[in-house]
């Protein structure tokens, strides 16, 4: 699968609120960090736990990813840095959200993720005058795609 159609996979999969299909960009033995630190093992485990977030807290949301770089290390196994803007439209987390993630993709599948919540908050430590060239708008990239 091209990083396109895996992206594209991806973002149908939430916004149809499919666990089954969002865990099926995924190898079985993959190793999730949420934007949280929290670790998750394995498609199965995240087949229940995003069918749990799409029935709860992030029902009726919509995910839009796109790729900031790709780096190929090896036959089919590339790094992708993807960015992501996630409109939640009630509950804890209402609003928008957006972040960084970093997938080790082979195969078309997702060995290992990891996602980052972009904070914008001034208060939060170290913010001020961090460079937001690190979060490009959508369409654009920070650095040239390899």
């Amino acid at each position: 699968m091209t990083t396109k159609g895996l992206l594209a996979a991806m973002e149908n999969a939430w916004n149809t609120g499919d666990g089954v299909a969002w865990a099926a960009n995924f190898a079985a033995d993959t190793v999730f960090v949420d934007a949280l630190g929290g670790i998750h093992r394995g498609s199965a485990t995240l087949r229940v736990e995003h069918q749990e977030l799409f029935d709860t807290i992030y029902q009726g949301s919509t995910l839009k990813l796109h790729v900031v770089e790709t780096r190929t290390l090896g036959t089919d196994l590339h790094l992708l840095r993807v960015g992501y803007t996630l409109h939640v439209p009630a509950g804890p987390r209402a609003g928008e959200l957006r972040g960084m993630q970093m997938l080790l993709v082979q195969n078309g599948l997702i060995l290992d993720f990891q996602n980052t919540f972009t904070r914008t908050d001034p208060d939060f430590a170290g913010i001020a005058g961090h460079p937001s060239q690190h979060f490009p708008a959508q369409g654009t990239a920070s650095s040239p795609t390899r």
